[in-house]
């Protein structure tokens, strides 16, 4: 499963992951990695999840030039290697665009740094349809397949709650 993680609380919860055994990846934005969140960035570490890099914030990372796009990649990859020293940049360095869209020369910066660009096969507009537990449980059974890459963003207080659901 690959995940956005930019402000939950609890990402690892849920009966997609809990229920399955599921191992994810977060892809975190750099905003959200700091003492506040420490713990669960610990926790998802220590319950074998892995990081990819989301950008600083989430905001679409195609509009920049060459130059602050790798800057911001990288802040957001030293962000990210503070809380997970031992799983991150081990293996596969992933990253995933903010709104889902990349150009040709982001695609050129991230060879340069040796970073995988995923983006996914299984999108649930869970942005967009926060109040359907039932649309989105039954999207992302109907859509999915072994090997499919889900798109869910982490539930915050009063938003996206139901995406703890999805299975």
């Amino acid at each position: 499963m690959a995940a956005p993680l930019s402000s939950a609380s609890h990402p690892v919860e849920g009966p997609l992951v809990q229920e399955n055994e599921a191992r994810a990846t977060f892809f975190v934005i750099s905003s959200y990695v700091n003492e506040d969140n420490a713990e669960v960035m610990r926790r998802c570490v220590e319950e074998g999840h892995e990081f990819g890099n989301h950008m600083v914030a989430d905001e679409p990372a195609h509009r920049y030039e060459a130059e602050e796009f790798r800057e911001k990649l990288l802040e957001c990859e030293t962000a990210l290697h503070k809380f997970s020293k031992y799983s991150y940049g081990q293996g596969a360095k992933w990253f995933r665009p903010p709104c889902g869209v990349f150009t040709s020369s982001m695609l050129q910066e991230l060879q340069r740094c040796d970073y995988h660009c995923v983006l996914g096969d299984v999108y649930n507009h869970d942005v967009a349809l926060q109040d359907s537990t039932e649309f989105l449980i039954e999207y992302v059974e109907r859509c999915s397949q072994p090997g499919s890459i889900l798109i869910i963003h982490t539930p915050e207080p009063n938003y996206r709650e139901n995406n703890l659901h999805v299975r």
